[in-house]
């Protein structure tokens, strides 16, 4: 894990990357020339299964260092005068640009290493859905760099930022999963076998016990730009079939959305804290990763039960 070290940053100028240029080894050359590129920090975890999910606890005391969020002060007086995202390629963690429309920069906060944010050049909303363009963006980083990517949306998502925003992790690297076979905790309850993108169709996944709609696909030997977007179509029915069935015709819903080289989970939420507790809930949680900031958040987890939280935050099956 990283925190910011306490150095000037020259000023930037934006940086057009080559399609040569999506890998890590790219990522990490221009880390490497930034004079305020995070720092690692150490990080502890345990496994603790819960509802067969072996799911991974993380005591990220980063997190301590992150400002509570200004999108909820932004949904009630629409004051985005506060805009960490405004002009990236300006960021001291500025890294570069895919094309005119966005740009990547390291994660202030970061929660492992290659923590990546993809923001909009112009002020988009967090309240707004996925674009076909943002597909294109999140199969890049999902496919290239071996990573989950994932979006926040609305304010019971565990947003932090007003300003529209895709974040990306490498997939970890943790015993455990890979003598299960599976590269996230969650892929327990998500089958292996899955049918040809061309043929593949969005379901509530009950394996899963809360609300959620789950799209798994086989991309081998499948263009890029079909993959792009049968995903896309497949995001857009989820999103129809959630604001139908969660009644809200006049609201955006709060969701969280994840999405792997195999698979795309939605998940609409209730609320975007524990209960009372500060202990906010974010996409990563759904893919059974739990980031806390402190040893009380830590032991009250295992106290309760990764699942019970989740259960507490979502909407149980609708029917």
């Amino acid at each position: 894990m990283r925190m910011l070290q306490d150095k000037p940053s020259p000023p930037c100028c934006k940086v057009l990357m080559k399609e040569s240029d999506w890998n890590l080894a790219w990522i990490q050359a221009r880390k490497d020339c930034l004079s305020r590129a995070p720092s690692s920090i150490p990080s502890d975890h345990i496994i603790f299964t819960d509802g067969d999910v072996p799911f991974i606890l993380y005591l990220a005391k980063n997190l301590q260092k992150k400002p509570k969020s200004f999108f909820h002060n932004y949904l009630r007086s629409g004051d985005d005068s506060y805009d960490p995202f405004l002009h990236p390629s300006k960021n001291p963690l500025y890294i570069g640009s895919p094309n005119d429309d966005y740009s990547i920069l390291l994660n202030k906060f970061n929660l492992v290493e290659n923590h990546l944010v993809v923001v909009t050049e112009n002020p988009e909303s967090q309240l707004d859905p996925l674009k076909l363009a943002d597909f294109e963006i999140l199969w890049k980083c999902v496919s290239r760099l071996n990573m989950i990517g994932f979006y926040n949306c609305g304010p019971l998502s565990g947003a932090s930022v007003s300003h529209k925003h895709m974040q990306f992790i490498p997939l970890p690297d943790i015993r455990e999963l890979a003598e299960m076979n599976i590269n996230l905790p969650i892929e327990k309850l998500i089958q292996r076998d899955s049918l040809d993108i061309e043929n593949a169709v969005p379901f509530i996944n009950r394996k899963i016990p809360f609300y959620n709609y789950c799209f798994q696909f086989n991309s081998n030997d499948v263009p890029q730009e079909t993959i792009i977007k049968k995903t896309y179509e497949a995001y857009v029915k989820i999103m129809d079939s959630v604001t139908k069935n969660l009644s809200l015709t006049n609201t955006t819903p709060s969701y969280n959305f994840l999405l792997t080289k195999r698979w795309m989970l939605v998940v609409p939420r209730s609320q975007a804290h524990y209960e009372n507790s500060d202990l906010s809930i974010n996409s990563l949680a759904f893919s059974g990763s739990l980031f806390v900031k402190n040893m009380y958040q830590y032991n009250s987890i295992r106290h309760l039960g990764p699942m019970n939280v989740l259960k507490r935050v979502t909407f149980p099956h609708l029917f």
